[in-house]
């Protein structure tokens, strides 16, 4: 319809249409409330140009009356309170913003608080109706095209005011308060003159706007007020709301809903309905209590309480007394009352929530990066938008951290891993390695491994001369699991330090240590494979603060940084060969390619673990190694990884026995115990059924001469003797070494505790080379022996030029090195080798 037909069309239903300046709201000439023409005279005003039409309400128009919801909240509520019409309008934006009654309402009136709510418009004013275009552009469209239906003045006025009440109301309606705002509101209602009905009907309506879930509760809150009032008891009223919301939005309350002069109805409880309002002062603790009402509080299994917050449209969990929920509780404090609390107050309301969270609230775990539930692995990216990975053995989907079973906390530290996509390419991980591709497989299988929750961790011990890149692998690694502010640290000074790190992030990487002391070699052993630790609590006498946890760590550093065997057996020690000149790249460079394939390299990880979960039910091992949960977990995962069958199984194994030589080549006493078997040995073997630990500690120290045995390490008692031997005895075992322990039995019994001593080198080494001895500088042996590698067989002959001191020849490091040359059957191998003055072999070169 055009402009001229819509006006025509308004007049003959008896309304007075004005012209208005297209895509505006105002009449755009002088006296234009008294504007009023024919039918026939209207095509002088709509002339076929583009205009917008008004409709002037009130007495011009038949008792016309125009309800303007302005705002969102008003538009969605409305219906809760405002009497049916079938007459309504508005635009895209803002639709049904316009309702239509005929009544004898005389004036306009507005209802405004900060903004302006709700109008009811009559004489005086006039509306942009249908047929015309809003200054945003949009058109101005019936929603129902009817007759509007007739309403008093009285009704049509209090229905709009509780509309504008409810709308404002909602803007305080937020998580902490909602409950004491259901009470103090209902108390103020039901005591001066609304029914439960329509106390309900409020309160839904302010939910509603406010997009309140949890209904239910509120109209439970009212139901106990109306209960109270009946009673006689003592309710909630206007102190109550005043103190949550704002004293100038009580008056307000009071003013549009006409309680203090209300003509008609008694009210439930006369307490103060009659009376001048005055808000009773409240502490700030309680004050802050009451905005702290609706927080979730639980507590871990230890203890800790936990406090889960709703900010900026997602759930946090935080510790009751940590900063960051003491900063949200002031905040809130500050949005309620406009200025920021006292410290003493913070501190009583975290002291009252602590106790709650403790002893009325749930258990819940809460965990940090990543979980494990129902067979599911969750992975917190730390995003913005608060996103989890859900990984399944059918695969991975991104959810909402509302939709995962488990709850997550965070650190100030913690950074954002990437989206996952589909297609990943675990391949491009190795042009940001310095590594082989046996030590690749290694590195993969053990970061696979960070992603399962509740199982061993082999502790990554990357180490290597200046320049190998150790320190840039360590942060590549995190970077694909747990990136971090501080990607590394330094070495903890004590166990405190360690449980600090392990608490505030998922792995535990430190940097250029030179050596790894006993103490914090222990701590380590326990924090990869799981363990308790206890320390004092700041501040207290008697209470002491646990923490049990297992987290992947990372150790780099110059050389064999970590020599103990406990810690080796849990160990993935790779060594970094220097980086040529012509390889290096800009620090810059590097990192831009990296953050390039990350996604690609995080996405095919996340894939990997899928399959892992897939096929780890099938799984089995012939024979389980040390880390047996980590070296299944890695088979699993193999093919999700782009490995071979096996190809883990051949690289750890080799990492194995790289372990035990590490471990017995830098240890005084494991070398002096090899002197002294390799002297007892006939053919390579020795067995002792039963030998007192003292007599054995004497013989000892005999092979082991003066300046070893003042070395600490040393065993200087029976009881010295039996840690040292129990400390390295899975890496005795490996090179033929067997011991047990009997204490006080047999013929000996009364004489001390014992041991059987089995030693067959031939098990794992090319025979003895016992003619040599330090008289003899340069004495050459023939030896020929079969030696078995990777099932195969390769015939070992000709070994010459073995110097003074030289005890055994080790097989391993002969087939290692030809292996590297591509060599299966080695013959006429020249092994150039020194002492060290220790008694051991250390190989230089080998000619083949």
């Amino acid at each position: 319809m055009t402009p001229l037909e819509t006006a025509k069309e308004y007049q003959r239903r008896g309304w007075q249409p004005i012209p208005i300046a297209h895509r505006s709201k105002n009449p755009n000439f002088q006296n234009w409330q008294n504007f009023q023409t024919t039918e026939a005279d209207l095509s002088k005003h709509f002339n076929g140009a583009a205009q917008n039409i008004g409709v002037l309400l009130g007495s011009k128009s038949g008792g016309l009356t125009d309800i303007d919801l302005d705002t969102p909240e008003a538009v969605k509520i409305a219906d809760y309170f405002l009497p049916i019409t079938q007459s309504e309008f508005g635009r895209a934006g803002m639709p049904r913003s316009h309702r239509l009654y005929i009544s004898d309402f005389k004036k306009t009136e507005q209802f405004e608080y900060v903004e302006m709510v709700v109008e009811i418009r009559s004489t005086g004013v006039q509306t942009v109706f249908p047929g015309s275009t809003h200054e945003s552009g949009e058109s101005i469209k019936w929603h129902t095209d009817g007759e509007p239906i007739q309403v008093d003045a009285q009704t049509l006025r209090r229905s709009v005011a509780r509309l504008a009440v409810a709308c404002i109301i909602s803007k305080f309606w937020r998580v902490g308060i909602r409950n004491k705002l259901t009470l103090a509101l209902s108390g103020v209602l039901l005591r001066n003159g609304f029914d439960v009905s329509e106390t309900e009907n409020f309160i839904r309506a302010v939910g509603a706007a406010a997009n309140d879930e949890e209904i239910s509760d509120r109209l439970k809150a009212i139901d106990a007020t109306a209960r109270k009032l009946e009673s006689g008891g003592n309710v909630y009223g206007f102190p109550k709301l005043a103190e949550l919301t704002d004293k100038k939005l009580v008056e307000k309350i009071c003013k549009w809903l006409e309680i203090e002069h209300r003509q008609t109805g008694e009210p439930v409880h006369q307490t103060d309905a009659a009376k001048p309002f005055k808000a009773e002062k409240v502490s700030q603790a309680n004050q802050i209590l009451c905005l702290a009402e609706d927080i979730e509080l639980f507590h871990t299994s230890d203890g800790e309480p936990f406090a889960s917050i709703e900010v900026g449209g997602h759930i946090e969990n935080h510790r009751v007394n940590s900063k960051s929920f003491r900063d949200f509780l002031s905040y809130q404090y500050y949005q309620a009352d406009g200025k920021s609390p006292s410290s003493q107050a913070l501190q009583d309301v975290i002291n009252s929530l602590s106790g709650k969270a403790k002893f009325e609230g749930k258990t819940q775990e809460v965990f940090i990066r990543l979980a494990a539930f129902n067979e599911k692995i969750y992975l917190d990216l730390c995003n913005d938008l608060w996103q989890i990975v859900e990984i399944g053995a059918g695969g991975w989907r991104v959810i909402e951290a509302t939709d995962a079973p488990v709850r997550f906390k965070r650190t100030k530290a913690m950074l954002a891993l990437p989206i996952p996509t589909e297609n990943g390419d675990i391949g491009k991980l190795k042009s940001f390695l310095n590594v082989d591709d046996e030590n690749l497989t290694l590195i993969l299988a053990w970061l696979v491994n960070c992603f399962r929750p509740d199982f061993p961790f082999p502790v990554l011990i990357l180490s290597g001369e200046q320049g190998a890149a150790k320190s840039t692998a360590s942060k590549v690694l995190r970077g694909l699991v747990d990136p971090s502010l501080v990607p590394f640290r330094s070495a903890p000074r004590n166990e405190r330090d360690l449980i600090i790190a392990a608490n505030n992030a998922w792995i535990c990487a430190f940097d250029n240590l030179s050596n790894v002391p006993d103490w914090l070699s222990d701590a380590l052993c326990r924090l990869s494979t799981g363990g308790g630790f206890g320390a004092r609590t700041l501040f207290e006498n008697e209470e002491e603060t646990l923490f049990t946890a297992k987290r992947p760590i990372i150790l780099n550093g110059i050389g064999d940084i970590a020599n103990r065997g406990d810690l080796l057996n849990r160990a993935l020690p790779i060594k970094l060969q220097a980086i040529p000149k012509h390889k290096r790249r800009l620090e810059s460079e590097f990192w831009a390619a990296f953050e390039k394939e990350k996604t690609s390299i995080f996405s095919a990880l996340v894939s990997a673990v899928s399959f892992a979960l897939g096929q780890i039910e099938n799984r089995t091992l012939p024979e389980l190694p040390r880390m047996a949960d980590f070296a299944l977990w890695a088979t699993a995962a193999e093919i999700g990884l782009g490995l071979k069958e096996n190809d883990f199984i051949k690289a750890y194994t080799q990492n194995r026995e790289d372990a035990h030589s590490i471990v017995l080549e830098d240890s005084i006493f494991a070398e002096v115990l090899q002197e002294f078997l390799s002297k007892k040995a006939t053919d390579g073997k020795y067995k002792e059924a039963g030998i007192l630990l003292k007599d054995l500690l004497t013989e000892l120290k005999d092979t082991a001469g003066e300046t070893r045995v003042k070395n600490k390490e040393f065993p200087k008692s029976s009881k010295g003797l039996r840690n040292a031997i129990e400390r390295i005895n899975p890496n005795l075992r490996e090179i033929g070494i067997f011991t047990t322990f009997h204490g006080r039995t047999g013929a000996n019994a009364d004489k001390g505790a014992s041991l059987s001593l089995e030693y067959n080198c031939n098990q794992t080494s090319v025979t003895s080379v016992t003619s040599v001895s330090p008289q003899n500088k340069a004495q050459t042996a023939d030896v020929t022996t079969d030696v078995t590698q990777n099932g195969k067989t390769s015939n070992v002959s000709n070994v010459s030029n073995v110097k003074s001191n030289v005890k055994t020849i080790n097989t391993n490091n002969c087939n290692s090195l030809a292996s590297k040359n591509g060599v299966t059957d080695v013959t006429d191998v020249t092994l150039q080798s020194y002492s060290n003055g220790s008694g051991k072999a250390e190989f230089v070169d080998m000619e083949i």
